[in-house]
C-alpha cells in the first residue's frame, strides 16, 4: 500500500511491503522485519526502530562480527551506505583474525 503526506503520532507501524512518501512519524515504533519498504522524503521525530525476524538476525550477525575482530568490515559497510545509493560491495579479501 502507498501512503503519501500522512502524519503518524504515537503508533506502531510495520514497514514491510508499503511505500511511505513525504510522511511524518512522531514518537512512533517502526517495525522492520527484513522486507523491502519504500521510504522517501519522510521525517522521523522521537521514533524507535524495532528489528525483528531476518532483520534482527542480520543485526545480530553484524554485532557478532564487529565484536569478534571484524570491526573494520562493519565500519566499511556503514561508510558505503552513507556514501552511495548502491549496495556495498566487498571483494571477500577482508580477513577476520
Amino acid at each position: 500500500m502507498r501512503y503519501e503526506n500522512q502524519t503518524y503520532v504515537g503508533i506502531d507501524i510495520e514497514l514491510e511491503s508499503h511505500e511511505w512518501i513525504g510522511c511524518s512519524f512522531q514518537n512512533c515504533r517502526l517495525i522492520y522485519r527484513g522486507g523491502t519498504p519504500v521510504l522517501d522524503y519522510n521525517s522521523f521525530e522521537g521514533c524507535r526502530f524495532d528489528f525483528d525476524g531476518p532483520a534482527f538476525s542480520t543485526l545480530s550477525f553484524m554485532r557478532l562480527l564487529y565484536r569478534s575482530g571484524g570491526a573494520s568490515i562493519i565500519d566499511g559497510i556503514f561508510k558505503s551506505i552513507a556514501a552511495t545509493t548502491d549496495m556495498p560491495f566487498f571483494s571477500g579479501n577482508d580477513k577476520i583474525h
